[in-house]
Formats: structure tokens, sequence, C-alpha cells
């Protein structure tokens, strides 16, 4: 009967320390889970940009997040005003932030059109291979000279 005791109190102790083990291991998760939705939370991305639009839609610029960039975009013009297409813009490391917009131009005198730009970020590469969000751009652009600035205001998570 003794032994019969000592088997049934050690197989108890030995359940107890599997169940409070596995709760350790399911507060872990929990921990780890709320560390990686704390990352991924959204952040601003805000910058200027300078536009060459001579021969497509180029640009150098400086954001949030990123610091000095390139950006082109690939502009479908067919229903002029209103312009649909997609944007990369690259970080001096070479990660990039793939985007798509659509959006209007408006013509507002002496040669020069305002373009306003609602993007919706679809992915990247390097840091921001998941990156999702939403930026507008606004631009000024000199119809003679193929030039002009724009801003960049919206926010980011990778």
């Amino acid at each position: 009967m003794k032994k019969l005791f000592v088997q049934c109190t050690f197989f108890l102790l030995l359940a107890g320390f599997a169940l409070t083990n596995s709760s350790f291991k399911k507060e872990s998760l929990q921990n780890n889970f709320k560390k990686e939705t704390i990352m991924k939370q959204y952040v601003p991305f805000n910058g200027r940009i300078k536009l060459n639009v001579a021969n497509g839609v180029y640009g150098t610029g400086e954001a949030s997040h990123i610091g000095s960039f390139t950006l082109s975009a690939q502009d479908d013009e067919t229903n002029f005003p209103d312009i649909t297409g997609t944007v990369v813009i690259t970080a001096a490391n070479g990660d990039q932030i793939f985007a798509t917009h659509q959006g209007y131009a408006m013509e507002i005198g002496n040669n020069m059109l305002q373009v306003n730009f609602e993007n919706t970020i679809t992915g990247g590469t390097g840091r921001f291979s998941n990156a999702n969000g939403n930026f507008q751009i606004h631009a000024m652009i000199n119809e003679i000279l193929s030039t002009g600035g724009a801003s960049l205001d919206g926010t980011i998570s990778y």
C-alpha cells in the first residue's frame, strides 16, 4: 500500500510539473505574439521628393523610416486627368517599397499642374518585404521644365 501511495504521489507531482511547464510555454508564446504585434504597428511615413517627369516619372527624396531614396512610377494616363499606376521607392541600401496609386491631375495655370495620389503599399524587399500602409503624394509640376516637387504623407508598417 505504501508503494502504491508513493507511485501515485510521484505521478501527481509529475503531472503537476507538466501542467506548470506547459502554462509557461503558453505564456511565452503569448509574449512572443505580443512582441510581434507591437513591432507591426504603423509609423509615420513622411518626406519630400524632387521630381523629373521628362521621360517617365522619377524622383529623389528623403523620408522617415527610409532615409534617402529614389522613386520611379509607371503611370496609366489613358483616362487623363485620372491617373493610375505603380510606384517603386528604393532606399539607399537597395531595399524597396512597392505601391499602387490612383489620383488625378489638375491644370492650375502658368503651365503648372497639381497632381494628387492615394498610394497603397503592397510589399517590398529587404526590411520592407512585409510592408503595408498608405500614403498620399501631393505634387506641383512645371509642365515646361518637366520638374517639380512633392510631399509624401502617410503611415507604414514593416
